[in-house]
């Protein structure tokens, strides 16, 4: 029969490699949600664009982006409440 040769084996050894693997994949992105920020406000760029951002649209976004969306506002002169605008004024709702 044509297929897969079934003469492998897998091993105590390769299961415990996967498993590391998988949380050392996890663990990274862990790190990477939680301490990629923006220098000015702190935003954490990552977490952002995965809860905010389409699945299909959060790595593009974070690769292409230019300014920080909680800074952009501020230095553009929108307001945005509870920020400092360009002119130095605070908005509150």
């Amino acid at each position: 029969m044509y297929g897969i040769n079934r003469t492998t084996k897998v091993t105590g050894t390769s299961v415990d490699l996967i498993l590391c693997s998988i949380v050392a994949e996890i663990l990274i992105g862990i790190f990477a949600c939680l301490s990629i920020r923006c220098p000015e406000c702190k935003l954490k760029w990552v977490w952002y664009a995965v809860i905010k951002k389409d699945v299909n649209q959060w790595v593009p976004w974070l690769l292409s982006f230019e300014k920080c969306p909680q800074c952009a506002p501020i230095i553009e002169g929108k307001t945005v409440f509870g920020k400092e605008d360009a002119s130095g004024q605070k908005h509150v709702r």
